[in-house]
């Protein structure tokens, strides 16, 4: 059927991508920087390359795929994470070799850095929380006493779990604001709801895909990655990233966080917030409740999830998308990720099979069938979940009543991202890699690096 090159061959997300492709007969050739990628060790991958990292010589990272690209007459090329930024910002090079599904470089950033989304959202009416960069606290800390609390700071693009920090008051919000400096990022409102994810591809502007999920857990423990998500029905999420996307022409993947609300009475800005943390209102009522987003694919705010977790025990939520569990209330904006997420394993196991629909689309070929209805399911990241699980257990105060409670929670799940008992190898792959990984840092030596140390300009 061809042939498909992948990148970040390390993650469990490019290890989904491979599965889903082989299974279709494309022939993968899985890449990454790193010399023992978990994807290298999978029966699914055709073949396997080094590059140089893409985050210290760009244009070397450029320069070894094409040659990868030539040696393993590669016809669609398939970025993972941060990389896709830099395929995309050197789309001329790459488009007279392999086929792409990519929006363009500036549109990518548009999405990936908060300020700009900020203003993006607020253009299309999509509602996000309340939202004041550390810039303008630190100019005028007086804003500070105006905010709702808990606030959530966190860097402008990217950063994940690690880099966001609470704060319950005034003086902590300018304390964490001093210690990052005015380029450091923002503060925004925390809201309790559910987080829902809604993930979609899109071809020269047209919808092609979609499939939306809710998490339930998160590693790192509470603003990290879904470790647990079962499918659900949001509207008000969904309609909010079709807006967006709708507005740039869209070309590719894309997938973005929301916290839904189930009571809409505050908690968001009326209007475009200025920088002088005052609202501006233009008239459009919720739809100009904007502020500014988090983190890449993560729980990044307050998770329901009592009645959640009750569904998820089955493994299968309630059959047909008409039939799945239903979110309504006020979807705020908190993310977006212009490419693929972490996440992907869970819409792939429900028959929504973007992988599959992006080499379609990259091979030139329109008529993509996708299901309309399909079942929904529960997933897990098993490698997540196993260090969610060890971190609680460290911290509980009540070790062994945690670990009852642990195992009383059964849940059937219907597949994991990073474990398939036909194909083990990459799991403990991975395994092996976290623990060297682990090693070098308590040694104090360096890692290949897998982000921008900067900002996507």
């Amino acid at each position: 059927m061809g042939r498909a090159l992948v990148t970040s061959a390390r993650t469990r997300v490019a290890y989904n991508i491979c599965k889903s492709l082989a299974r279709r007969g494309v022939e993968v050739v899985v890449a990454d920087a790193r010399p023992h990628a978990m994807s290298f060790a999978s029966r699914h991958a055709a073949g396997t390359a080094r590059y140089t990292s893409p985050f210290e010589d760009e244009a070397a990272f450029v320069d070894d795929l094409l040659r990868i690209i030539d040696r393993e007459r590669i016809d669609v090329l398939v970025p993972v994470l941060e990389e896709t930024y830099m395929v995309a910002r050197h789309h001329a090079r790459f488009a007279p070799h392999v086929g792409l599904c990519l929006a363009g470089y500036h549109d990518m950033v548009r999405l990936h850095d908060k300020a700009s989304l900020r203003g993006l959202a607020a253009d299309c009416g999509v509602p996000m929380p309340q939202t004041v960069s550390l810039a303008a606290l630190l100019a005028s800390p007086g804003i500070a006493d105006g905010l709702a609390y808990p606030q959530l700071v966190k860097p402008r693009q990217g950063g994940g779990g690690w880099a966001v920090e609470e704060a319950a008051t005034p003086a902590r919000l300018l304390d964490i604001g001093r210690q990052r400096g005015a380029d450091g990022g923002l503060a925004q409102q925390k809201l309790a709801g559910h987080m829902v994810c809604v993930a979609m591809l899109y071809d020269a502007g047209r919808l092609v895909a979609s499939d939306t999920y809710r998490v339930l857990e998160t590693y790192p423990h509470p603003y990290g990655q879904g470790t647990l998500r079962d499918s659900v029905a949001c509207p008000g999420a969904e309609a909010g990233l079709r807006a967006l996307l709708d507005a740039l022409h869209w070309t590719g993947v894309c997938e973005a966080d929301f916290i839904v609300v189930p009571d809409a009475t505050g908690g968001a800005e009326g209007g475009a917030h200025g920088e002088d943390g005052r609202g501006k209102d233009a008239g459009r009522g919720l739809a100009d409740h904007v502020a500014q987003p988090g983190h890449s694919a993560r729980a990044d705010q307050t998770v329901e999830g009592g009645q959640a977790r009750q569904e998820a025990q089955t493994g299968q939520s309630s059959g047909a998308s008409a039939h799945l569990p239903r979110l309504d209330g006020a979807a705020y904006l908190i993310d977006v990720n212009p490419r693929f997420w972490g996440s992907l394993a869970h819409s792939v196991a429900r028959g929504v099979d973007f992988p599959h629909y992006y080499y379609r689309l990259a091979m030139g070929e329109r008529d993509v069938a996708v299901p309309q209805a399909p079942p929904g399911v529960v997933t897990r990241w098993l490698g997540g979940d196993i260090m969610r699980v060890g971190a609680q257990f460290i911290a509980a105060r009540d070790r062994l009543g945690y670990i009852s409670g642990a195992l009383r929670q059964r849940r059937r799940v219907a597949a994991y991202d990073d474990f398939d008992l036909a194909d083990p190898l990459p799991m403990l792959a991975w395994s092996a890699g976290q623990a060297v990984r682990a090693v070098r840092k308590a040694l104090g030596m360096t890692t290949t690096s897998e982000a921008l140390s900067g900002v996507w300009e």
